[in-house]
């Protein structure tokens, strides 16, 4: 205990006859490494505890075996070896942030296929920690089959002495989706006391898009539910430093997934201009386009949206009317008769 300025104490939890249990301080020698203290006996029982703190404010609990009894008259030695407590850790998954829903219909454009990412973190799933800023690369952390997050290069909170540290972790998906679609990469800040259990609480990076299907004028549901839909040309990029995502500038078709009235898809956070093209369907051989508004064309980080689409089938109206006569220009002449 060569480190140690607060002396080592210990805590009798059982109650001798004539006395009150109290913390007792165990003087240490100029070394601070051995300290002598005389107490009443004890029979055995449980609740000794041995608590040594570090002039660095890291405290140390040893317990003191149950079946150990403390006679009168002897003299006892116990020998207590300091090991550094490992930092733990836990996560969950924060949900989708809902936004309102969007209703719109379609007028008359095209598109692909793919299939689905998962916000479960299954066992070997992958997580990359930071204690303090997010920048390098980071300490790797594999999920055990018991649920717990395992590392080969160990945490000890002696390597962080502040009072909070404040830990980042970036979660990236194992596979990437079929087609174009994003990955469902979350990412997790946690301020954590001294010794407290690090909790991290994981949000989405991406954004969602859900769209509903449904039949408008001259079309059936079970038509409407056999449409492709894709977002055209949308930024499918992106970059990482640390937790922070950033989107990149490549834009591709990407093809939403999910069956009958229902296509979802995680995008890259951006934001597709009103005017422009936010949704193409194909029906058959028909193909019907939907450009953004300044309602719909923002996909923000972490949020989930809806849209529901109605279908109307293209028609041509005719309508007849009668024009009025229009006036001609006058004019003057003289006829003669004609022998």
């Amino acid at each position: 205990l060569d480190e140690a300025t607060d002396p080592a104490t210990t805590t009798p939890k059982t109650t001798p006859e004539a006395s009150t249990p109290q913390d007792i301080t165990v003087p240490l020698n100029a070394a601070g490494t051995q300290g002598t203290a005389i107490v009443l006996p004890r029979e055995t029982a449980p609740g000794v505890s041995y608590i040594i703190t570090l002039k660095d404010g890291s405290r140390f609990t040893a317990q003191l075996s149950d079946t150990q009894e403390l006679k009168a008259g002897t003299s006892n030695l116990f020998r207590i070896s300091l090991n550094p407590q490992n930092v733990t850790i836990t996560a969950t998954i924060t949900d989708w942030t809902e936004m309102p829903e969007t209703d719109l219909n379609t007028s008359s454009v095209e598109i692909t296929t793919a299939a689905d990412a998962t916000t479960d973190f299954p066992a070997g799933s992958h997580i990359t920690l930071w204690p303090g800023e997010s920048t390098g690369d980071g300490i790797p952390f594999t999920l055990n089959a018991n649920g717990q997050w395992d590392t080969e290069t160990p945490l000890y909170w002696e390597q962080y002495p502040a009072a909070t540290t404040t830990f980042h972790a970036l979660y990236t998906p194992e596979t990437t989706p079929a087609g174009n679609r994003a990955p469902d990469v979350m990412a997790a800040t946690a301020p954590t006391e001294r010794f407290a259990p690090v909790s991290l609480a994981f949000s989405h990076l991406m954004a969602q898009l859900n769209i509903v299907l449904k039949a408008g004028k001259g079309m059936t549901q079970t038509e409407v539910e056999t449409a492709s839909v894709v977002l055209p040309q949308a930024i499918a990029t992106y970059t990482l430093e640390g937790i922070t995502l950033t989107p990149g500038t490549d834009r591709k078709d990407i093809t939403l997934t999910g069956s009958a009235a229902d296509r979802h898809t995680l995008l890259v956070p951006q934001t597709i201009d009103a005017g422009t093209p936010l949704l193409a369907l194909t029906i058959g051989r028909k193909s019907y386009s939907l450009n953004a508004t300044d309602r719909n064309g923002l996909f923000e980080s972490g949020k989930s949206y809806t849209i529901n689409v109605t279908v109307n089938q293209t028609e041509i109206n005719a309508t007849v009317s009668i024009n009025p006569w229009q006036e001609g220009t006058n004019s003057e002449g003289d006829a003669g008769m004609e022998i």
